[in-house]
């Protein structure tokens, strides 16, 4: 038995036939591709990555980037409450003390969160606020001892505001205007002073015998000095949320193929019937002998029927539909590095603090870049297929037709034919 080594065509029809069905294969197994760890692992993964690049910038003594990646790592992932207690830890160290003040009491304002923490900051809080005041009685010293009566009362009661246990500001101020002649002002501290202030205050018999002084300096005889002021309500205000920009997903079209063209079949033309010759009737002479040669037989040739090829329809069809998986494969691909590089590189304030998206912005983000890669993918595989196999039908010279079948997953069976 002989056996025919395979044409060039049938070695290229096959290889494009396996692409196919490999290409196929891809499809069906995208939503595998796709699949991926869940949002909330990835965050924490990011988180604790942002975490221990914040540890090392601790170490060395950057302590305002320690403090910006230990609370960015609380934004990205909001359930670590450690990482806002060791952000504003970072900024107290660092010198930072506004930006700590405002980490120490937006992690007081978590629920949940363990009590030696808690503690902890709320006394970290009491020593900026306590530093602080200092700093703001200095001023006032200062400015007392320069004559600006008005700047020193201010400074001193701003120094109060910072520190509200530390009633001896309010006291100070109180001297101060009552010094400089400003009764009335220096009455209602004093007077706020001693509602406020505890029993055992070392200014508070001062506080009283000036109350007293600057009463009947003012009230005519046999009316009592006034009781001290009810204490003030403090009010808490609340900055409104800030909300990112929702993230839209790319859609691409598609093209329909443009439909064959209609085959006119020509009618059968008539052939006209032959008239009859009319031959006169004469005496025909005795024929004479003849005789016959073989002739020789001419060898039949017989004609290899020709194989009609598929039409090329399918070729154009085949080539439209790969360009158009290629440009969605493109525009996807495209999409997904737009979203890559605002994942990367969001807007931050002179902090350097998020300010474009927030936590969960962010994952949401995330996943439209992990699902626009897939998809970018697949419909490049499919689109390099399709436009292989569409080129392929265009050039090819008609041959017989080939069936190939292939199993697939799930007990199903994958049938080309070319």
């Amino acid at each position: 038995m002989r056996f025919s080594r395979p044409s060039a065509h049938t070695f290229w029809r096959r290889l494009c036939l396996a692409a196919l069905l490999i290409a196929l294969g891809t499809a069906v197994g995208a939503p595998a591709f796709a699949r991926k760890p869940p949002v909330h692992d990835r965050a924490k993964t990011s988180a604790k990555s942002m975490a221990e690049q914040a540890g090392k910038a601790y170490e060395s003594g950057d302590f305002q980037r320690a403090a910006l990646l230990y609370y960015n790592a609380w934004q990205t992932d909001d359930d670590a409450s450690d990482y806002l207690f060791a952000a504003a830890r970072a900024a107290h160290v660092g010198g930072l003390l506004d930006i700590a003040v405002r980490h120490y009491e937006e992690f007081l304002k978590i629920e949940g969160i363990d009590a030696a923490r808690d503690k902890k900051a709320r006394g970290y809080l009491d020593d900026i606020r306590d530093t602080k005041a200092a700093a703001k009685g200095q001023e006032a010293e200062k400015a007392q001892q320069t004559g600006d009566a008005a700047l020193a009362a201010q400074l001193y009661q701003q120094a109060w505001q910072l520190a509200p246990t530390h009633h001896e500001y309010r006291f100070k101020s109180a001297v101060v205007l009552q010094t400089s002649g400003q009764s009335q002002q220096a009455e209602a501290l004093l007077l706020a002073y001693l509602a406020d202030a505890p029993a055992d205050a070392v200014d508070r018999p001062e506080a009283q015998a000036r109350l007293e002084s600057l009463q009947k300096a003012r009230q005519p005889a046999g009316v009592g000095p006034q009781k001290p002021a009810p204490k003030p309500t403090p009010v808490l205000v609340v900055p409104p949320p800030v909300y990112a920009p929702p993230v839209t997903d790319f859609e691409p079209g598609t093209v329909a193929p443009s439909p064959p063209k209609p085959v006119v079949v020509q009618p059968p033309q008539q052939q006209p019937t032959p008239r009859p010759v009319m031959v006169p009737q004469t005496p025909m002479p005795a024929p004479k002998p003849v005789v016959v040669q073989p002739k020789p037989q001419p060898v039949p040739i017989v004609a290899t029927p020709q194989v009609k090829g598929p039409s090329r329809a399918a070729g154009w069809v085949l080539t439209v539909l790969g360009g158009v998986l290629l440009a969605a494969s493109g525009s996807l691909a495209y999409t997904q590095y737009q979203d890559t590089q605002r994942y990367n590189n969001p807007s931050r304030d002179g902090s350097g603090y998020i300010t474009s998206m927030t936590a969960a912005d962010g994952n949401l983000l995330a996943d439209a870049i992990d699902r626009n890669r897939a998809g970018a993918v697949v419909a490049g595989v499919l689109g390099a297929t399709s436009l292989g196999l569409g080129i392929w039908q265009l050039v090819r010279t008609p041959t017989a037709d080939a069936v190939a079948i292939l199993p697939a997953p799930g007990g199903a069976t994958l049938v080309g034919k070319f």
